[in-house]
């Protein structure tokens, strides 16, 4: 959602015509359900009047495969609020 020119990331969830509360609710429990789940940690923010997810690198030995692997975490929670099976 932005150009990333800091460690924070920012996403939020839900398909691109969904209306914003709802949106927002989806990204809610995206983060919930990883907090919740313990792999990682995640905080949520508001941005432009959005709520995002906010995924901070905060360490320089994090490689390419850390990030795989937090994205694989990060889809599959998305995939387990949504009901998607892609």
């Amino acid at each position: 959602m932005n150009d990333v020119v800091l460690n924070q990331v920012i996403v939020s969830f839900g398909e691109p015509g969904l209306d914003l509360p709802e949106r927002n609710r989806l990204t809610e429990v995206v983060i919930e359900t990883l907090r919740s789940e313990g792999s990682i940690f995640v905080g949520g923010a508001r941005w432009r009047e959005e709520w995002v997810m906010r995924i901070s690198v905060i360490c320089n030995a994090t490689m390419p495969a850390d990030a795989d692997l937090v994205a694989d975490i990060i889809l599959d929670a998305w995939k387990a609020v949504s009901g998607s099976q892609e």
